[in-house]
């Protein structure tokens, strides 16, 4: 049986070179994966979807497609279903996203260490007795030394909309920014 390293078929000569275009430098590839609907790819810096499914009305063009490069720092989080070989993410904005892929080279592994990567800061803290907890995050692209983002998530049964959730957050965050924020 033949294994995903031994079947891997990655991005070919002309996909590197759009995303090295999109880069603007030649991309260091980690890991990668592919699959009926695509190719995507984990660098130090970012992780790279090329999706081939054109839309209708691009009718004839396909296996063309853009790559779309998301830093690491903006993945909330990610899972690989091994049964039916599909890696998925939530981005900080909320957006998802997902490819099919038949062969991994590593990416599973890679993709969860370059978004752990990315989190400078972790604070769990209580908001006040029956208010629940928070876990607020501040996190900056794991080979720049870029801004730190800060984001919130609610921990439990609390609730972001509470005024008092809310003025905890913003309280607790300035204290983590006038700590990790030089």
């Amino acid at each position: 049986m033949a294994s995903s390293r031994d079947t891997h078929a990655g991005p070919g000569r002309e996909q590197l070179k759009a995303l090295s275009t999109v880069l603007g430098h030649r991309p260091s590839v980690l890991a990668t994966a592919s699959g009926p609907t695509g190719t995507c790819l984990a660098t130090p810096e970012a992780f790279c979807v090329l999706t081939t499914e054109v839309p209708a009305s691009d009718a004839g063009q396909s296996g063309r497609g853009t790559w779309q490069v998301i830093g690491w720092e903006n993945i909330q989080s990610g899972d690989w279903d091994n049964a039916t070989k599909t890696l998925s993410w939530l981005l900080l904005d909320g957006t998802v996203g997902q490819i099919a892929v038949t062969t991994t080279d590593r990416l599973p592994g890679v993709f969860r260490e370059r978004v752990r990567a990315s989190i400078l800061v972790e604070d769990t803290s209580e908001v006040s007795e029956g208010k629940g907890s928070v876990l607020i995050a501040g996190r900056r692209n794991p080979v720049a030394d870029g801004p730190i983002t800060w984001t919130a998530q609610p921990l439990k049964r609390t609730n972001m909309a509470d005024p008092e959730v809310r003025e905890h957050i913003v309280r607790r965050t300035a204290e983590l920014r006038d700590e990790y924020e030089l």
